[in-house]
């Protein structure tokens, strides 16, 4: 029963790494340079709408 234990923890790190590598990446898709189209993410619950950013941000 112990060996079973340690296999599944070791292949819970072992996942949990990988995972967190993928994260690490930080990988951001644009276009033209720009998250989604430029718009103001907050727009949409605060506005309910799409809003053009600022390009300050």
């Amino acid at each position: 029963m112990k060996r079973k234990g340690w296999w599944m923890a070791a292949a819970l790190m072992i996942g949990l790494a990988w995972s967190m590598e993928a994260l690490a990446e930080g990988r951001i898709f644009t276009r033209n340079g720009l998250a989604i189209g430029g718009t103001d993410p907050v727009a949409y619950f605060t506005q309910g709408q799409p809003v053009q950013g600022s390009p300050d941000y």
